[in-house]
């Protein structure tokens, strides 16, 4: 019964999972029920049951019952498991969350700082944690901060959550998205939108992936849509908007959420203008909130308001004001007479009743929506400007002027103060200022007259500000006007007239008129000295004015000592700490800028720097001197520095900039740098920006767009998008020819076309390519001459185009041509110098001029390693060639060492399944072949060889690469004795041979000779003579019998005649084994003269010939000519390869028999004995080769009737055999056996 009542209490907390609650709690009742009838009151299974009984409960909001029942779970978990276990920790957070429903939000967070203090960690979430089970606490803990607005305590919880379940879920994220969600209502709460975002979309996207459409997803959605409008993406936020409505309208939400984001709809909508969707929303909203609350609910306020305000926009007045009439009724009646929300909509009511002309309605309306802004928002509020301007405006039309003066002069006070905290200005905006100066300017002449002081003073007023606004023109005449009444009241020696000229003077500064701004300035300056004397800050500014004007007129050190001045008095006066000095400084440093001197530059950026930031987070005029300095840095190649300098000046611009000329530089110039450290991606998105805001503002056709599509042309270009890079390049000099029609000729418009040419080269086009380089080549002549870079230049270009044709005849020419001029004008260490010596040395290398090549090879290689590192591709190409040459010349630790550098930058620049990458691998592989490391020469082998199948086609050009590798991969395994292996790998590299070379081609001869070496080494004897036979004939097809040095040489056929050489080595051998020794003397006779001719006379090859030859001889009787032989042989082997080697042992004994059989048995035994002692060095004493000597040695002992040094000799022989376990009746036992017989008989006699 208790199992049964197990089983029912498990199937209880799976119904409650499900939600099928009634069925759950009928389960745990019936199993408690036994459990308390057969148990104690507190075993464990009680306690487990009130758990899942709580659970359920909970979930039903049966919060009381709930909370009795897990207090009961609790008490009995702790009495069995102790304070600290995982199901007391459990059911004290399901006690924290039933504590929390019900409103204890203190308790609740104690209880889960209990839970997670449980198992010994700290309350603080600094450290990591892994336990998946804090989660849920720690969620919890997060959810009551963040209800009680403590977002920093709830973001370190919900950060902690997210931290654990990566470290122990991976990527099984799905209980991730509430939490992201929360983080992102929390970033969203403390003004982190760009965060908040972030987090709001990993937690929708995992949400996507579930294809859930719950509520959460809206309210993500909504969020999302809220910080779209924030970033000015109404188009973005619109469809979130859109989405959020479509679930929360088919989850049946609550009406005021679905009324929520229909407003929030109707903004966006009014925003785009789109005026017919704006007021549809609203009023959904309205109906929503109407069936869900009635006539009267707050939220009505809002709709009655949006559609008043889109009515009004569309100028249906009296539609407009029953809706903000409608509004204001609800908002007194729920917010009381003096709330924003009631001020707001008086303003609107009022604009309404003064569209109507109902001036009495409108004035009073107006001035009640201004007393409740004012109280709200004080003084200096815009929106304040906005009702203080509409009330003078109603006011001038009710003839009330001191009144709407006096509203004029503060709404200008307030949106003047505005405008200089906010650079980012709209036409309406400037309207509105204007209307304001305006009204008040008319006021004003109505009451004083045009020649009024006041007048003149509400005039400079106006022209500050309209040339703030860059409106220069009107500017200048507004103060021209006041000069005039200025001067007609107080004449021409007055502070107010110096002030109007300096003014005037700074406007002719901005708009480029120098000459005319140092006038005004020069009269200014000398009225003001004359008055406030030479220590006053107006006379600095105007001195720093002039500095401008000179600065303007290219004057720079006239420019540079009035900027000089002027600092030097402001610091007298003021202090170096101020704005004006700033600006001052930072036009010093324009100047050292236009004059190159860098250093001084950026110290006068820096100190303007260091003030502007003092006063202003992010202004205009910092990025204006963050410009600079990245300027600065990038002409001195400082790429980091200028990229960071320009990105602070490009946050700015964009903040304060919507599209104008100053944003588009910062992208140009930020793009030259992302070029510069080759960032192509960011690079091209700078040029496409820069484009487009240049186009906007200068038209499509600009010079400006030219330089910048040429730039991004290069881009394209180095990213082989080869079509639109010459797009790019069409459209530059289609530009240029619309501004320069009569410039025909012009470097700039040559080096376009020269880059097309590059261009056209790499497509393939080389006729394209050809013609574009020398028609460059001759504009750069004739416009500066034949010894410039551009024609070096040209030169080097067409150069390639004829190396690419392999016509080096025509391309050497060139190259000597421009490596001459660059080394003339750019030195022997620049990178154009290093290209043009590459190429040079490329061509002396494919006509074997390798002592020629390797020193224009390594003097490029030097110039590439220090401009551009070790990993650059230039530098693996010119390291491969420059370890062709050493593997060439034998030279084959340096040529190892040049390979695997270029194979790292090969790999580092194309990947490791590029084509040229294997042919490095490939003479890799043969250089470890020539050290005699097999292994490592196969696994290289076997590489070039995958890579090469992998870009294989079936033509020949793509099929015999593959089989020269397989060649050589076996003759690496065939030095490894893996025969079978190897000809499996000569007999695929014959059948490529075959298919697509003719049958008497020298590579299928090689080939050949390779599969009858196998045959050979595996005793094969007949079949590797038919091979060596047939690879003969093929070798004889193609080669002169016997060639001198300069035969060999002059056709290039050193390794040919190498390998015929070995081929006739392999045969006469055979034959020799074979006794077929006329046909074996003659074949080494050939051998014998390709290696001296090849190698000279001390080759080791030679030494072999001349041994296989000795014996061959000493075989017929010729024992004095084969004596001459082995002593030759001896020689070039001592020579090669020292004393104690095994082959100077082969030739003593062979010259020891010799000797014996001349019967001068004293050299035969000194022969004997230097043989016995290198066999002894080599193989040991107990070896078998010793008692093949020591046998010959007791022979000549005898036969000079030393019997006892005899039988010593053949008792040492019979040792050795013994120790090699040969039986008695062995041949050479029985042999050595008689011998001693004989001895031991002829030694009795003897005695």
């Amino acid at each position: 019964e208790l199992q049964f009542a197990d089983t029912v209490a498990y199937y209880g907390s799976l119904l409650g999972k499900v939600g099928r609650d009634s069925e759950a709690m009928a389960c745990f009742d019936y199993a408690l029920r036994i459990f308390e009838e057969k148990l104690a009151s507190n075993h464990l299974s009680i306690g487990d049951a009130l758990h899942e009984k709580g659970i359920v409960l909970m979930a039903q909001g049966n919060f009381d019952e709930a909370l009795e029942a897990v207090q009961s779970a609790l008490l009995i978990r702790k009495q069995r498991l102790g304070n600290i276990h995982e199901k007391v920790e459990e059911t004290l957070v399901l006690f924290g969350n039933i504590y929390n429903k019900l409103g204890k939000s203190d308790d609740a967070l104690n209880i889960f700082r209990a839970a997670y203090q449980m198992r010994g960690r700290e309350a603080g979430l600094g450290r990591k944690v892994k336990e998946i089970g804090d989660t849920d606490t720690l969620f919890q803990m997060g959810k009551i901060y963040h209800e009680s607005e403590e977002l920093e305590q709830a973001m370190a919880c919900y950060e902690a959550c997210i931290r654990i379940w990566r470290q122990s879920q991976g990527d099984k994220r799905t209980e991730m998205a509430p939490v992201l969600f929360l983080m992102g209502k929390a970033l969203y709460e403390m003004g982190s939108l760009e965060l908040s975002l972030s987090r709001f979309i990993s937690s929708l996207s995992i949400q996507e992936k579930e294809n859930d459409e719950s509520l959460m997803v809206a309210d993500i959605l909504f969020y999302m849509g809220n910080i779209h409008c924030e970033f000015g993406d109404l188009d973005q936020a619109l469809d979130e908007y859109e989405r959020c409505l479509n679930i929360r309208t088919k989850k049946e939400a609550p009406s005021d959420l679905v009324a929520e984001v229909q407003n929030c709809l109707g903004f966006v909508y009014f925003d785009v203008k789109q005026y017919e969707k704006a007021s549809f929303s609203h009023k959904k909203a309205l109906e929503a909130l109407k069936t869900a609350h009635g006539d009267d609910h707050e939220g009505l306020a809002l709709c009655w308001h949006s559609l008043g305000v889109i009515c009004l926009e569309q100028h249906e007045t009296e539609e407009a004001l029953v809706f903000f009439q409608k509004a204001l009724r609800i908002s007194r009646a729920h917010l009381g007479s003096n709330h924003i929300d009631v001020g707001n909509t008086l303003h609107c009511l009022g604009m309404c009743f003064a569209e109507l002309n109902d001036k009495k309605n409108a004035i009073a309306t107006l001035k009640e929506a201004l007393s409740i802004r004012l109280l709200n928002l004080g003084y200096n509020d815009e929106d304040v400007g906005d009702t203080r301007r509409y009330l003078a405006r109603v006011q001038l039309q009710a003839g009330d002027n001191d009144a709407a003066l006096e509203n004029l002069r503060e709404t200008i006070r307030i949106k003047t103060e505005w405008v200089n905290e906010n650079e980012n200005l709209s036409d309406t905006d400037y309207n509105e200022i204007m209307e304001c100066f305006d009204g008040s300017l008319r006021v004003v002449t109505w009451k004083y007259g045009s020649d009024d002081i006041s007048r003149a003073e509400l005039l400079l007023k106006k022209g500050t500000y309209q040339g703030q606004q860059k409106m220069y023109e009107d500017a200048v005449g507004t103060f021209v006007e006041a000069l005039r009444i200025f001067k007609r009241n107080y004449g021409d020696k007055h502070l107010d007239v110096s002030h109007t000229l300096f003014n005037i003077g700074m406007l002719m500064n901005e708009q480029r008129e120098p000459e005319r701004a140092i006038k005004c300035l020069s009269k200014a300056l000398h009225t003001t000295k004359g008055i406030l004397g030479d220590e006053h800050i107006d006379v600095a500014d105007t001195i720093a004015q002039l500095g401008v004007a000179f600065n303007l007129k290219g004057e720079y050190d006239e420019a540079i000592e009035h900027y000089e001045t002027a600092l030097q008095s402001r610091k007298q006066i003021v202090g170096e700490d101020n704005l004006e000095s700033a600006s001052i400084m930072h036009d010093l440093g324009d100047v050292y800028c236009k004059l190159g001197q860098w250093g001084k530059a950026e110290q006068c950026y820096r100190e303007s720097l260091k003030i502007r930031n003092m006063k202003f987070a992010a202004s205009i005029d910092i990025s204006s001197t963050l410009f600079g300095l990245g300027y600065i840095y990038k002409n001195k190649g400082d790429d980091m520095k200028a990229m960071r300098a320009l990105e602070g000046c490009l946050r700015i611009r964009k903040m304060k900039l919507e599209s104008d000329i100053e944003l588009a530089d910062t992208y140009q110039h930020l793009g030259t740098v992302h070029d510069s450290i080759e960032n192509a991606r960011k690079a091209l998105f700078c040029y496409d920006k820069a484009l487009s805001i240049y186009a906007e503002c200068l038209g499509e056709k600009n010079e400006t767009s030219a330089l910048v599509l040429c730039r991004k042309a290069g881009i394209l270009q180095s990213l082989e998008n080869d079509e639109a890079a010459l797009a790019c390049f069409s459209e530059a000099l289609q530009i240029r020819s619309f501004f320069h029609e009569e410039e025909e000729l012009s470097v700039e418009t040559a080096d376009i076309i020269c880059s097309q040419g590059s261009i056209y080269n790499r497509m393939g086009n080389i006729k394209k390519a050809q013609s574009c380089f020398e028609t460059a080549l001759n504009m750069y002549k004739t416009i500066d001459g034949s010894e410039n870079l551009n024609v070096a230049k040209a030169l080097h270009f067409i150069a390639i185009i004829f190396v690419n044709r392999q016509d080096n005849d025509r391309a050497y020419p060139c190259l000597e041509e421009a490596l001459r001029l660059r080394r003339t004008l750019l030195g022997e260490h620049h990178e154009d110098t290093a290209d043009s010596c590459y190429y040079i040395a490329s061509i002396l290398f494919a006509w074997r001029r390798y002592r020629e090549a390797l020193p224009c090879f390594q003097t490029a290689y030097d110039v590439y390693l220090k401009q551009r590192g070790s990993l650059d591709i230039s530098v693996a190409n010119t390291l491969f060639f420059i370890g062709c040459i050493h593997e060439i010349d034998g030279n084959y630790d340096e040529a190892l060492t040049c390979f695997k550098s270029s194979l790292l930058g090969k790999k580092q620049n194309l990947g490791a399944t590029n084509m040229e990458y294997a042919n490095v691998i490939y003479r890799l592989g043969y250089v470890h072949s020539q050290r005699s490391e097999p292994d490592l020469a196969i696994y290289c082998f076997r590489e070039c060889i995958a890579i090469r199948e992998l870009h294989s086609t079936p033509n020949k050009d793509s099929q015999i690469p593959i089989a020269d590798a397989l060649v050589d991969l076996g003759n690496a395994l065939a030095e490894k004795e893996e025969f079978n292996e190897a000809y499996v790998c000569y007999k695929d590299a014959l059948d490529i041979y075959n298919n697509h070379l003719n049958r008497e081609d020298i590579a299928i001869g090689d080939c050949l000779r390779r599969i009858g070496n196998v045959h050979e080494s595996k005793n094969e004897e007949t079949t590797a003579e038919g091979y060596y036979e047939r690879a003969l004939q093929i070798y004889d097809c193609n080669l002169i019998l016997k060639p001198n040095e300069d035969e060999i040489a002059s056709l290039n056929l050193d390794k040919e005649y190498t390998d015929l050489a070995s081929l006739l080595l392999s045969l006469a051998t055979m034959r020799d084994r074979l006794f077929q020794l006329d046909s074996a003397v003659s074949l080494y006779g050939r051998a014998l003269h390709l290696y001296k001719t090849l190698f000279g006379a001390d080759d080791l090859r030679i030494a072999t010939i001349l041994n296989n030859l000795g014996n061959i001889t000493g075989r017929s009787g010729s024992f004095d000519k084969a004596l001459v032989l082995f002593e030759e042989s001896l020689r070039i082997r001592l020579l090669v390869l020292g004393r104690d080697h095994e082959d100077i042992a082969e030739t003593l004994f062979s010259m020891g028999i010799v000797f014996e059989k001349r019967h001068e048995y004293g050299a035969a035994i000194k022969a004997f004995s230097d043989c016995v002692r290198i066999r002894g060095l080599i193989y040991g004493e107990e070896s078998l080769e010793m008692a093949e000597v020591l046998i010959s040695l007791g022979s000549a002992q005898g036969n000079l009737h030393n019997f006892a040094g005899a039988l010593r000799s053949w008792d040492q022989a019979l040792y050795i055999y013994q120790r090699n376990e040969l039986s008695e009746d062995h041949p050479l036992v029985v042999t050595v056996l008689d011998n001693r017989a004989i001895a031991e008989r002829f030694l009795a006699e003897t005695k």
